[in-house]
């Protein structure tokens, strides 16, 4: 107590505030002990002070005690009063601070949303840009050619560009560039070739119109009459007409013709996979002899072969799928094949199924795959979700690697070099 409260004490009558609360009875009681002590200032002032709460008291008493003791009191009731109201403002400014806490919370969340829904939108907007521009190129060669001729061929720039656009899409739908394979995500499968052939003959028919004018201006072809001037028209357009006819039969044979280089490289491998095989079967559905194929010998293991090449590294079962990664072109693929039963070839064969898909795809688009091997030579149907066969694997198994060609089917006009490499 002597730590927290600072307690004086003054020796002194009964003020005048004290008698009127009192009633008088303190200046009574003063006045009896003057009289019996004969000492005018009898009594005492203790004033306590708390030092925590800086509130203080003062009271009288005939003695110390007493006085110490009202001012006690009175100073405890003063603490009590001073504690409530802090208790009181500590519960209004907690509840502040959590209000405040939460409105700043929500304004975060709301804020957060915000940022996530004008991302959301700024990316909508982005595709949707992307997309228009990308409708913009395609249908600019064809826009720029209909403006050309409503201009009346006299903006020299406009069939320019129509020229230089025109050109980089065919060159881009023939090579299965960035536009092509990218940005539109297409894969070839033949219908590349009409469409850019529809673009050179736009790009020949700009360039026709742009020779055409640009002779009329600066190029008498007859110098019959008038040197500067006549420029006789017969002459000129027909011959510009069949260049430019030229240029698209040119364009077109070498556009649809180019499998006569993979046909070739078809044939060479081909012969290669015959030679390498004493007896292969052309079909495992014709003219292959399959044993062990039932539910009881499927896990059987072929004959030991000296001469098999693929039967000494693949275990023939119907439970070991060996997975193979590699590209048919530029194509990444994934192929999942297993070697089971037997074919009739004197070199040592399986039967094969399995299936594969392109990587960019995933497995949920897999093609089915069926087929056998024989020595060291490899075929493959691939059929689709309706089997219906779509294309051919003809190729040699070398070690952990089959490389060989991929026709499509029915009509085999296109052909592309495959390699594998066994994934362990």
């Amino acid at each position: 107590m002597k730590d927290r409260y600072e307690i004086t004490f003054k020796e002194g009558g009964v003020s005048g505030v004290e008698t009127i609360i009192t009633g008088g009875i303190t200046k009574v009681v003063e006045k009896t002990l003057d009289t019996i002590t004969n000492d005018d200032n009898h009594g005492w002032y203790c004033k306590i002070k708390d030092k925590v709460t800086n509130l203080e008291s003062q009271y009288w008493g005939a003695t110390k005690e007493i006085a110490q003791e009202k001012a006690f009191n009175d100073l405890k009731n003063k603490i009590e009063e001073y504690e409530y109201e802090q208790e009181k403002l500590f519960e209004q400014e907690k509840k502040h601070q959590e209000y405040k806490a939460s409105s700043i919370s929500s304004d975060d969340d709301t804020d957060g949303f915000s940022l996530y829904f004008y991302l959301v939108i700024i990316a909508i907007a982005i595709a949707i840009a992307i997309f228009i521009l990308l409708i913009a190129v395609l249908l600019s060669p064809l826009g720029l050619l209909i403006w050309y001729l409503i201009d009346k061929r006299k903006t020299q720039w406009i069939a320019i560009l129509g020229m230089l656009i025109s050109a980089y899409l065919v060159y881009d739908f023939s090579n299965n560039g960035f536009l092509f394979s990218s940005v539109m995500d297409m894969h070839q499968d033949g219908n590349e070739k009409y469409i850019s052939l529809g673009y050179f003959i736009i790009f020949a028919t700009i360039l026709g119109l742009f020779l055409d004018n640009y002779s009329a201006k600066k190029i008498p072809i007859n110098k019959s009459g008038n040197f500067f001037v006549k420029k006789n028209i017969s002459g000129r357009r027909p011959l510009i007409i069949g260049l430019s006819i030229f240029l698209i039969l040119i364009f077109s044979i070498f556009n649809f013709a180019d499998f006569s280089k993979n046909d070739s490289s078809y044939s060479v491998q081909e012969n290669n996979v015959i030679q390498n095989s004493d007896k292969t079967p052309t079909s495992n559905k014709s003219n292959a002899k399959i044993y062990n194929v039932n539910s009881s010998t499927t896990n059987r293991t072929t004959k030991p072969n000296n001469n098999a090449g693929v039967n000494e590294k693949k275990e023939n079962t119907a439970s070991v799928y060996y997975t193979y990664k590699g590209t048919i072109k530029t194509y990444p693929i994934t192929m999942k094949i297993r070697f089971y039963g037997e074919t009739e070839c004197e070199k040592g064969g399986s039967l094969i199924d399995g299936y594969y898909f392109y990587d960019k795809y995933g497995k949920n688009n897999k093609l089915k795959l069926s087929g056998y091997s024989c020595g060291s030579s490899i075929q493959l149907d691939e059929t689709n979700k309706n089997n219906e066969i779509t294309g051919l694997f003809v190729g040699i198994i070398n070690g952990d690697e089959i490389n060989g060609v991929w026709k499509n089917h029915p009509k085999y006009d296109k052909m592309l070099d495959f390699t594998l490499k066994e994934v362990r």
